[in-house]
C-alpha cells in the first residue's frame, strides 16, 4: 500500500470513528432533550393542577360566605314561590307533569345566577387573592401539551428513556 492509500485509510477510519461518537453525542442529547420534556411535562400537571386547587378553594370560600350571608328579601321570595307552586290539588300531584316545587326553583335561581354571572365581570383592583391566583391556568410555553394531556404518553416515554439509559450502560 502507497502511503497516500494508507493516508486515505486513515482518514476514513478516523472519520468513521467521529460519525459514531457524534452519533452517539446526538443520541445522548435526544435523551437528555425528552428526560427534560418529560419532567418539564410532569411539573406542568402540577402547575395546572396546584392552580385549579386554589381556585376552587378560593370559589368554595366566596360560596360559603354568600350562602351564609343570603339577602332576606330572596329568602323570603323563595319562600313566597315554593309557597305557591305547592298549591296544587292531589290530582296534579298524581299527573306524569307534575315537578316538585324545590326542583322548580332550584332550576329558575340556578338559571338567574348562572345567567348573570355569564355577563358579570370581576373587578381585579378589588380581587387581590384572585389576582394572585389568576382567572386561567398558568401558560407553559415549549411544554409539549400532548405529553402534558397524557399520562400515558408520560408513561410510555418514561419507560423508553429507562430503557435506553439502561441499554446504553450495559
Amino acid at each position: 500500500m502507497t502511503d497516500e492509500l494508507k493516508n486515505a485509510h486513515s482518514q476514513r477510519a478516523i472519520q468513521q470513528g467521529l460519525v459514531k461518537e457524534f452519533d452517539d453525542l446526538i443520541e445522548e442529547l435526544n435523551v437528555e432533550k425528552q428526560s427534560a420534556m418529560l419532567h418539564c411535562a410532569n411539573a406542568g400537571g402540577a402547575l395546572i393542577s396546584a392552580h385549579r386547587s386554589a381556585l376552587n378553594a378560593y370559589a368554595d370560600t366566596q360560596w360559603r360566605m354568600v350562602i351564609n350571608n343570603l339577602s332576606p328579601a330572596l329568602v323570603r321570595a323563595v319562600k313566597l314561590k315554593l309557597l305557591a307552586l305547592s298549591t296544587v290539588s292531589y290530582q296534579e300531584t298524581q299527573s306524569g307533569h307534575y315537578v316538585e316545587p324545590a326542583k322548580i326553583v332550584s332550576a329558575e335561581i340556578g338559571k338567574a345566577l348562572v345567567g348573570a354571572a355569564s355577563i358579570g365581570q370581576f373587578n381585579m383592583d378589588a380581587e387581590p387573592v384572585l389576582e394572585k391566583i389568576g382567572t386561567h391556568s398558568p401558560a407553559l410555553p415549549g411544554v409539549d401539551m400532548g405529553l402534558l394531556q397524557s399520562p400515558i404518553k408520560r408513561q410510555l416515554l418514561a419507560q423508553k428513556l429507562s430503557q435506553r439509559i439502561d441499554s446504553n450502560n450495559e
